[in-house]
Formats: C-alpha cells, structure tokens, sequence
C-alpha cells in the first residue's frame, strides 16, 4: 500500500510540473510572438519585452529574451532551474533544462 501511495504522489507532483512548464511556455510563445512582430515589421524597438516577471501556481518566474531563446527562470526547493527555450520565425525549436 505504502508503495502505491508514493508512486501516485510522484505521480502528482509531475503532473503539476508539467502544468507549470506548459504555462510557461505558453507564456513564452506570447512573447515570441509579441517581439517578432516588433523585430520583423520594424516597428520601435522600444515595445520589445526583454525582461518580465511573472507569477505562475505560486511562483515568480523571469523570463528573458536574448533573440534567439528565452530564459525562464525560477526557483524550486532552494535551487534556481533554468529553463532555455530556443525559437526562430518558425517558432520553439527546443528546451533545455540547467539548475544550480
């Protein structure tokens, strides 16, 4: 019994995380959308939006954009978790996870 109830609590914990970086590269996709219309049409570079922070379930995230991927990080049980996702006009082209 002990067994089941630790693997539905993984189990759990998992699916809360995938909710979290979904939401997270939901918000990502806004933001790529948002400055490759600035960068593509030529309008004032100033509307670009290079830093933002946001809160997602409860935790403040950063997010970063240096043109060619975003960098969303946060922190979770005391270390900070990177996550890189790498766009071009096409849109995501891959993620990447990095922690300290």
């Amino acid at each position: 019994m002990s067994i089941y109830i630790i693997q539905s609590a993984s189990l759990i914990q998992c699916d809360r995380q995938s909710q979290f970086d979904l939401a997270c590269i939901s918000q990502v996709k806004g933001l790529i959308f948002h400055n490759n219309q600035i960068r593509f049409c030529n309008w004032d570079l100033e509307n670009l939006i290079l830093i933002q922070e946001i809160q997602i379930h409860d935790t403040w995230v950063t997010f970063e954009d240096h043109e060619t991927y975003f960098q969303c990080t946060y922190a979770k049980k005391e270390k900070k978790i990177r996550m890189h996702i790498y766009y071009d006009m096409q849109g995501i082209q891959d993620i990447e996870y990095t922690s300290d």
